[in-house]
C-alpha cells in the first residue's frame, strides 16, 4: 500500500512537472512570438519600405539625367545612388524570406564577384547593344551580373582603366537605356518586396507572425528567432571575411565592396548599425540581467566607434600607413564581436544558429 501511495504521489509530480514545463514552453514562445513582430514591423519593414522609396527616386534621377545629360543632373543621380545604396546596406542582412525569391538578393547585389563575371557580362550587353534584352520582363531574367547596384556603380563610377570597358558616364543612348533599365529593375523589385511581407493573400509577415507546427514555413516562434540570430551572424561573417580581411590580405584594395564609389566603410558602418539595431529589439530583451547582453552591446559600439575614426575611403588608404593600423583594428573588433554572436550567444538564448547561407563559399 505504502508502495503504491508513492507510485501515485510521484505521478501526480510528474505531472505537476510537466504542467509547468508546458507553462513555461508557452511562455517562451509568447514572449518570441512578440520580439519577433517588433523586429517585423519597427525593423523590417521601415527599411523595404525605405529602400522602395529610394530604388524609386533612384529610377527618377536616372530618367532625368538621360534626358538632360548635363553635369548637375548626373551629380544628382550619383547622389542618389548612394541614398539608394544606404537603404540596401541597411536591410543586407536580411536574407530570408520575399527577398529569396526569383534571385532577388543577388539581383540587388552580385559580390564578391570572385571571376570578374558583372565586368564580362556588361561589356557584352553594352557591346550588343541588344534593347530587347532591356525590356522589363526580359532584363528582370537576365544575368543577375548585370541587374543591380554593383552594375550600375561600374557605369557611373568608372576608373581610367574601365574607361575603354564601358565607355563614357555621359554616353548617350544605350547606356542611357541600360541604366534606365537597371534603376527601373531595382524599384520594381523593392515595391514587389514590400507588398509581399505586408499585402496579398498570405503577407510573410503573417507567415512569420503565425509560427507553429501547422506552418510550412516555420514550426515555432524560437525558430523564427533563430533566424535573427542567424542573419546577425551571417552579417558579421561577412564583414570580417568578405568586406575587410579579403582585401586586407595582401592589401589588394580593389577586393572591397563598392570600392569605386568610395563607400566600402560606408557600407560597413551601416551594416554594423543595423545589425546591433535587430539584435536590440529581437534578442537582447531576452537576456534579461545576462552579463553578456552588455558585453555584446559594447562590443558592437566598439566596432562601429573603430569604423567611424577612419575618415578617408578604404580604398584610398596606403599600407603600412597609420590608417592601415585602424583597418586592422576594425578587422580585430569586428572578430571579436563575430565570436560573441555566434558562439557564446546561442548558448545563452537557448537558440540554435542553424544553416549559413555563407556555408561552402
Amino acid at each position: 500500500m505504502f508502495h503504491g501511495r508513492l507510485v501515485q504521489r510521484l505521478l501526480r509530480s510528474l505531472g505537476f512537472l510537466s504542467v509547468l514545463a508546458f507553462t513555461a514552453n508557452a511562455h517562451a514562445e509568447s514572449r518570441w512570438q512578440s520580439l519577433n513582430q517588433m523586429v517585423v514591423d519597427q525593423h523590417i519593414l521601415p527599411r523595404y519600405q525605405q529602400l522602395e522609396t529610394d530604388t524609386q527616386a533612384l529610377a527618377q534621377a536616372t530618367a532625368l539625367f538621360c534626358t538632360q545629360h548635363t553635369r548637375s543632373a548626373f551629380e544628382q543621380l550619383k547622389a542618389t545612388y548612394h541614398r539608394a545604396m544606404d537603404s540596401w546596406m541597411a536591410i543586407q542582412h536580411i536574407r530570408l524570406g520575399p527577398v529569396e525569391a526569383s534571385l532577388r538578393y543577388y539581383r540587388y547585389q552580385i559580390w564578391p564577384d570572385k571571376h570578374n563575371t558583372g565586368t564580362k557580362h556588361l561589356q557584352g550587353l553594352l557591346k550588343s547593344e541588344d534593347r530587347e534584352r532591356l525590356e522589363p520582363k526580359q532584363f528582370a531574367q537576365s544575368s543577375v551580373a548585370v541587374q543591380g547596384l554593383t552594375a550600375l556603380e561600374r557605369l557611373l563610377f568608372p576608373t581610367a582603366s574601365d574607361s575603354g570597358q564601358f565607355g563614357s558616364p555621359e554616353a548617350p543612348s544605350y547606356r542611357c537605356e541600360l541604366m534606365l533599365a537597371i534603376t527601373g529593375n531595382l524599384a520594381q523589385m523593392s515595391s514587389e518586396i514590400v507588398t509581399d511581407w505586408a499585402a496579398g493573400e498570405t503577407p510573410y509577415r503573417t507567415r512569420v507572425l503565425t509560427a507553429g507546427p501547422e506552418n510550412d514555413d516555420f514550426a515555432s516562434h524560437e525558430e523564427v528567432a533563430s533566424q535573427w540570430l542567424n542573419s546577425i551572424s551571417t552579417q558579421l561573417q561577412v564583414i570580417t571575411e568578405q568586406k575587410l580581411f579579403r582585401p586586407l590580405e595582401q592589401f589588394r584594395l580593389k577586393r572591397a565592396e563598392s570600392w569605386r564609389s568610395r563607400r566600402s566603410l560606408q557600407n560597413i558602418l551601416l551594416n554594423l548599425l543595423a545589425i546591433r539595431e535587430l539584435y536590440a529589439i529581437g534578442l537582447s530583451p531576452k537576456l534579461s540581467e545576462d552579463p553578456l547582453d552588455n558585453t555584446i552591446k559594447k562590443a558592437f559600439d566598439q566596432t562601429i566607434a573603430s569604423v567611424k575614426a577612419l575618415d578617408i575611403p578604404l580604398y584610398d588608404i596606403k599600407q603600412d600607413s597609420p590608417e592601415a593600423k585602424k583597418l586592422e583594428k576594425i578587422l580585430a573588433d569586428a572578430r571579436q564581436l563575430t565570436a560573441l554572436t555566434s558562439s557564446e550567444l546561442p548558448q545563452a538564448l537557448g537558440l540554435s544558429l542553424g544553416f549559413n547561407s555563407l556555408d561552402g563559399d
